[in-house]
């Protein structure tokens, strides 16, 4: 993969002064060494796995922060280790295409998923006949656990792999039931690398009775990835999924009319992206019976003293009766325009709100008004994007003059507006116009 361009037109109507910015993505080893940043949560917080709950379900913890690739740098290992191709006994193989892969770097394809089905059932005609699990922790095996569900790979020159795995389970978030999934990851840098980055990006494929679907965060034609072809490697589904081989080979062909259709078709497209519960460190915290710290961004059984607690946060306590403070901006994004901001708009928002609310030490529901959204399109994805944020908070926690002070600050640059959008923000701007109609709203 060459080096990617990004284009930024700054129009005098939005900008005091009229300039053309032209930004090289360039691949991690040419990065000056001043370009890796220390991300605001370093005490080993697993990559992806975002609270201690979610840890050691992959291998790896991220210390650094790549803001050009929007990417983590990994501590103590490398994207090569722990190569396998999946598990000995897997059920399924799927050959996966559009990986994207660098000149001067190995890429690698790690993969995970919920531990085998105990109840029977064929992955690619019937979903619907995996075992449910009350809740994540419950569904996925730890790296270290024999029935680890998963592999790593190194991704061919053409940007294809194949991996393999047992048919997962599935599990409940919150009151919903997910599609049986496998969770992607993809690392850049190897064995011979000084780094090894994790890409900033999540992708899967879902298991839908039309067979294997790929899903990215993104799934614009340059960022999405594709499913070449899938095929069973163990043929025992039929019988416990079906009375017989006919009703099994009806299925298969008419899969919208086979029993259980409500359920699976609210799950087939999974409208609301579940991942932003499933990786929402808050959400694994509440799950599972703990806290989350705002202060330490992680679980704990208990709030440090000094700490409030509002609604299973350790928070700030309050110093005031009540204040309300605002602030917009207009950005300048590259990589995301309206058509990907739809695939990963829930994910991003709640993500935005958690680093709102992290920053401020407040709860998430004082974080009343949250909208990003974009005023012009880009055919071109690279060439930026413009769009426009906003927040509201309503906060006893904080004066407005103090609040909006602090507010400010986490967007006031093009590298902390990055870091907390996990998007590449090429320009940034403190607005002040009248009020907005909100998406996103407590």
């Amino acid at each position: 993969m060459a080096p990617r361009y990004c284009f930024l037109g700054w129009p005098k109507a939005a900008f005091s002064a009229a300039a053309v910015v032209i930004l090289l993505v360039v691949e991690p080893v040419a990065a000056d060494i001043g370009l890796f940043q220390n991300h605001k949560r370093q005490s080993g917080i697993q990559v992806w796995q975002s609270s201690r709950k979610g840890r050691d379900v992959m291998w790896g913890q991220c210390r650094g922060w790549f803001r050009k690739m929007r990417s983590c740098i990994l501590e103590k290992t490398t994207c090569a280790a722990h190569l396998s191709p999946g598990p000995v006994d897997a059920d399924i193989e799927v050959h996966i295409g559009n990986l994207p892969v660098f000149r001067n770097h190995e890429t690698y394809l790690q993969w995970w998923a919920a531990r085998k089905s105990k109840d029977t059932y064929d992955p690619l005609t019937n979903p619907d006949g995996a075992e449910v699990y009350p809740s994540m922790f419950e569904a996925y095996p730890r790296f270290s656990d024999e029935d680890f569900n998963g592999g790593n790979v190194q991704v061919n020159p053409d940007g294809t792999a194949v991996i393999r795995f047992r048919a997962p389970a599935t599990h409940q978030v919150h009151k919903y039931t997910r599609t049986p999934h496998v969770h992607l990851r993809i690392c850049s840098g190897g064995s011979n690398s000084p780094f090894s980055v994790i890409l900033g990006r999540k992708d899967k494929i879902q298991l839908t009775p039309q067979g294997v679907v790929a899903k990215s965060e993104c799934n614009s034609a340059e960022n999405k990835l594709s499913v070449f072809s899938f095929r069973r490697l163990q043929h025992d589904f039929a019988s416990a999924s079906a009375p017989s081989v006919a009703v099994a080979a009806a299925a298969a062909l008419k899969p919208l009319v086979a029993d259980g259709v409500g359920r699976l078709v609210g799950r087939l497209a999974e409208k609301l992206d579940l991942d932003a519960l499933e990786f929402s460190p808050v959400f694994q915290c509440l799950s599972a019976g703990l806290l989350y710290d705002h202060f330490a961004g992680d679980c704990v059984a208990s709030c440090p003293m000094g700490t409030a607690v509002s609604r299973g946060q350790c928070v700030k306590p309050a110093a005031v009766r009540s204040s309300s403070f605002a602030a917009s901006w207009q950005l300048y994004i590259c990589g995301c325009d309206e058509k990907c901001w739809a695939d990963k708009r829930n994910g991003t928002l709640h993500r935005l709100r958690l680093e709102v609310a992290d920053h401020l030490d407040i709860p998430l529901h004082e974080v009343q008004e949250l909208d990003l959204r974009f005023e012009s399109k880009s055919l071109d994805p690279h060439r930026a994007a413009l769009a426009q944020m906003h927040v509201r908070i309503s906060s006893p926690r904080y004066t407005a003059d103090k609040g909006i002070e602090m507010l400010r600050s986490l967007f006031r640059g093009m590298e902390g507006s990055s870091e907390a959008l996990a998007m590449l923000v090429l320009g940034v701007r403190e607005i002040f116009g009248g009020n907005s109609g909100f998406l996103q709203k407590h």
